[in-house]
């Protein structure tokens, strides 16, 4: 019994998904091939369940590690799923009815885990490991709501630094280039001067007000000083069918390996009387007076019928892109509402 138990505990570290609990068990030669940039998103989505292609398409077309999402809009019994990504979700729910809402989507190539908050706000964390251990945190504050300062400094209390706050918390001050401060904005700007945080952004707009047709910065990016100078800020030019610009932080080095998954057995495709007559043992091999000569025998007797009998995956990433051609992009600018072509108009307002 112990000899078998050895052989599967083999078998299946050969294709154990990449954590930071499994990383010490790949060999030595093992090899991180892929690259690719090292983005953080962040979409106010009016949303999820409507909006769930452009979604797709946003992650497609930037790859985040994460992508902070507001105004969820969903309940409990509604669950999704995108492939690669892990969703931490807090709905909010009033009268039956869901308004507001954030979630993350954290991609599943990096280690990461929930980080548990203690807060009656709209808001989730996670730690996540890209060059060091980074806590980016979501939240959403609608604008009708009254929160106190001190809901905002005990959140903030509970971020483990360095920490990313990406949010939608309708606050106007001119610090982030807003024409006027309101009572919300002040609330931000003392949040920032107390905890000695950074604004990421650049006065870029990141909200279009579709009656007024004005544009305005809803959309903040907030981060711990020591990482200050390491993440760049950006709005993307497209509303992706809601009324806020999606905001892009992309790290200086602008590049990161992706773990390259252990390929493992495909057992759907498998020949399992080649893989019966192969793996057959012969007496004497279980019969060893040594342990650890018996587990090596029979492993290497198991794993090389597998080799000669199951088809293997190849372990390349494969990142996942719409199919896409020449139709698709031009439905994909007639959709597009007549008006909300902000391609040039998209610049800081303050150089």
């Amino acid at each position: 019994m112990l000899i078998w138990s050895k052989v599967i505990l083999l078998m299946k570290v050969t294709y154990l998904p990449i954590t930071r609990k499994t990383l010490f068990l790949l060999p030595l030669n093992f090899s991180f091939p892929f690259l690719m940039a090292i983005n953080l998103l962040s979409w106010n989505c009016h949303g999820f369940r409507t909006h769930i292609d452009d979604i797709k398409n946003i992650i497609n077309k930037y790859h985040p590690i994460c992508i902070a999402l507001q105004e969820t809009y969903l309940t409990s019994e509604k669950d999704f799923k995108i492939k690669n990504y892990s969703i931490l979700r807090k709905d909010s729910i009033r009268n039956e009815r869901a308004v507001g809402g954030v979630a993350l989507l954290y991609s599943q190539r990096f280690p990461s885990i929930p980080f548990p908050l203690n807060t009656p706000l709209q808001a989730v964390a996670i730690q996540v490991d890209v060059k060091m251990l980074l806590t980016i945190c979501v939240i959403y504050i609608p604008p009708n709501i009254i929160i106190s300062q001190n809901e905002l400094n005990v959140l903030g209390n509970q971020l483990p630094a360095p920490f990313i706050i990406m949010r939608d918390w309708n606050g106007h001050s001119s610090l982030w280039g807003s024409q006027d401060t309101n009572a919300r904005g002040l609330q931000i700007e003392k949040f920032i001067l107390d905890h000695n945080l950074c604004l990421l952004n650049d006065s870029t707009r990141t909200f279009f007000h579709t009656p007024s047709r004005a544009f305005h910065t809803l959309d903040l990016a907030i981060r711990s000083p020591s990482i200050l100078a390491r993440w760049n800020f950006s709005v993307d030019e497209d509303l992706h069918n809601s009324d806020h610009f999606p905001i892009i932080l992309s790290h200086t080095s602008n590049n990161l390996t992706i773990p390259r998954q252990p390929p493992h057995f495909i057992y759907d495709r498998a020949n399992w009387q080649v893989f019966k007559d192969l793996s057959e043992l012969a007496p004497d091999i279980v019969h060893l007076g040594n342990t650890d000569a018996a587990v090596e025998a029979v492993s290497y007797c198991i794993i090389r019928a597998a080799e000669a009998s199951i088809p293997k995956t190849s372990g390349k990433i494969k990142l996942s892109k719409p199919w896409w051609n020449e139709r698709c992009s031009e439905a994909s600018k007639a959709q597009k509402r007549p008006g909300t072509d902000f391609d040039g108009i998209q610049q800081p307002l303050i150089s």
